[in-house]
């Protein structure tokens, strides 16, 4: 596999790319604020507690699924009237389209029962958005809408782990095979044949260039220079050649950090041992997707 099979032409639709780019913007920040709004402060390190012990009841589940269940109809969803951002989780008998077992790009780290979860229960829920029913994704129309497209998840973890579950959905139709890897396994491209669909992940944490000094486990030795002036190259020299584009950066801004613009220190983000500006990340954050809005536009 060779680097400059990344680089394959494809026809650059500048337009219709940049209306999907400003969607997936737009529906980030709301995903962002919404995390935001709803604490006072945050810690430059991200920790997590778990209890020694966690008992998730298990659903109550008919002896029979309803055929209605997953059985609605596309035709029947109205998105002008559907509110994806504000609904609840409600019981789903017939349960996923995939889980641990039964897709293997699952990483094992991720695996949930491989790694000894002893409940079920979690797996019998769906999202229902007010006012709307949402149709179970259809893998097959989806390959079928998307053939000769090319994807790309762009960003963190986040997209990697929504590259993983869109693979696994439409892997119950054809199984994407893996044509491409960086070093570290973070950048990869998978190829539908039957469909000839493209859709890779680019690891791209800040979009914009930035020096991390973090090993393959999260501990770092000191603090992320962060360029806010200048783009991520990971990305920008595909992204001329993408049908659809979706990013997912954020979490990565929560860290300590050191900003660049034209080359000189302008400030920082929780570095109490340099005599540096505290600007907060919320500075860093707004200014990168500027930037890189800015840079989809002129280009």
């Amino acid at each position: 596999m060779k680097l400059d099979c990344w680089t394959q032409k494809f026809p650059q639709k500048h337009k219709l790319l940049l209306v999907k780019f400003l969607a997936a913007i737009f529906l980030l920040g709301v995903a962002f604020r919404f995390i935001f709004s709803h604490s006072d402060e945050f810690s430059p390190v991200l920790e997590s507690h778990f209890p020694e012990k966690t008992v998730v009841p298990e659903p109550s589940l008919p002896a029979q699924v309803p055929e209605s269940t997953n059985e609605i109809s596309t035709k029947d969803f109205n998105a002008e009237n559907c509110d994806l951002f504000t609904g609840e989780w409600i019981p789903n008998p017939s349960g996923p389209i995939y889980t641990n077992k039964t897709c293997s790009l699952i990483e094992g780290h991720q695996n949930c029962m491989k790694n000894g979860r002893p409940d079920t229960g979690f797996l019998y829920w769906r999202w229902n958005p007010r006012g709307c029913e949402l149709p179970q994704f259809n893998a097959e129309r989806f390959l079928n809408m998307m053939r000769n497209k090319v994807w790309a998840l762009i960003g963190d973890s986040i997209s990697r782990n929504h590259v993983q579950s869109l693979l696994c959905m439409l892997s119950t139709v054809e199984r994407a095979v893996l044509v491409y890897h960086d070093e570290e396994y973070r950048s990869k491209r998978w190829r539908f044949p039957s469909y000839n669909l493209t859709i890779s992940v680019i690891w791209s944490p800040f979009l914009v260039k930035a020096a991390i000094f973090e090993d393959f486990n999260g501990v770092s030795t000191s603090e992320v220079e962060l360029h806010l002036d200048k783009i991520d190259d990971n990305w920008t020299g595909l992204y001329k050649n993408l049908d659809y584009m979706i990013i997912s950066s954020g979490e990565w801004f929560l860290k300590s950090a050191i900003y660049y613009e034209n080359g000189t220190i302008v400030g920082c983000h929780y570095c109490p041992k340099r005599n540096l500006t505290e600007l907060g990340f919320n500075f860093a954050y707004r200014k990168a997707l500027q930037f890189v809005m800015n840079f989809i536009v002129n280009s």
